[in-house]
């Protein structure tokens, strides 16, 4: 079954639904979403994320197939930490990337502003935010970078403190709902704020303190409130953010069914 053109946004898969490598994942998702999320969570020392017949391959399914997609930018670098030589490889592996991409259709770059955990002091976020300003700033800074592109995901530390970042370099926001879910923050208060500047939106279920899970196992009334007060307004990405074959098909297929229950 396909999932394409079937809601007003553009639906989409990561590129590890099988176990396998990047081009056969988006091959194999290419009929079926709208949008494939590239995962390149893992930094590269002197090589490349993708090799240059991967990226031909990639831009050769994009225009027979119409995807697009969004791509995941490196997670064991912290962008929050002090260190100078940190916050330079962290603003490399981006400028890499936006390079290595740029023949493709990108929905957006997805960034985590790592550093800062669930629960800390005032001058833990005084630094963090001193930490992340000098990263943003040397991003904005990348050749050819179309900010706008550039999004921000909310993680375990309050999102209220990327609506500042967003705001004053113009990237836009990755809302990463599961994240607002498993972390007790407000969907409410996050998507009034930030839904106009959200490119990409990531999906997933939530139970028993762990994430990235099919949506089956979440509280159905609650995802079904987040469908009815945001996504019907809503034209951008939404990526089911899981990582294998069965909870992304569970998932989309009972994204699919709550939807049609709204708008028959």
């Amino acid at each position: 079954m396909t999932y394409k053109n079937k809601f007003p946004f553009r639906i989409g898969s990561t590129s590890y639904v099988l176990p396998d490598k990047i081009v056969p994942n988006v091959l194999f998702m290419s009929s079926i979403v709208d949008d494939v999320e590239l995962l390149f969570f893992e930094s590269v020392n002197n090589s490349s994320f993708l090799s240059n017949a991967e990226a031909d391959e990639l831009e050769i399914i994009s225009k027979n197939s119409g995807i697009s997609y969004s791509v995941h930018c490196p997670l064991d670098i912290s962008a929050g930490l002090s260190d100078k030589i940190s916050q330079e490889r962290f603003v490399f592996q981006i400028e890499q990337i936006v390079r290595e991409t740029k023949a493709l259709r990108v929905s957006g770059f997805i960034v985590h502003l790592d550093g800062l955990p669930a629960v800390y002091t005032a001058d833990e976020e005084i630094m963090w935010t001193e930490n992340v300003n000098k990263v943003c700033r040397k991003i904005c800074a990348i050749d050819k970078v179309d900010t706008s592109k550039i999004c921000i995901e909310n993680l375990s530390y309050d999102p209220r403190l990327n609506f500042d970042i967003i705001s004053k370099y113009g990237f836009s926001a990755c809302m990463d709902i599961g994240h607002l879910w498993i972390n007790r923050h407000d969907v409410d208060t996050y998507c009034k704020h930030l839904l106009p500047l959200t490119k990409i939106i990531h999906l997933h279920g939530v139970a028993d303190v762990k994430d990235h899970r099919s949506l089956k196992v979440n509280d159905q009334q609650q995802l079904m409130n987040f469908i009815a007060n945001y996504l019907k307004s809503y034209t951008n990405v939404v990526t089911i953010e899981t990582f294998k074959k069965d909870p992304t098909f569970e998932s989309l297929e009972i994204l699919k069914k709550l939807w049609d229950q709204l708008h028959l």
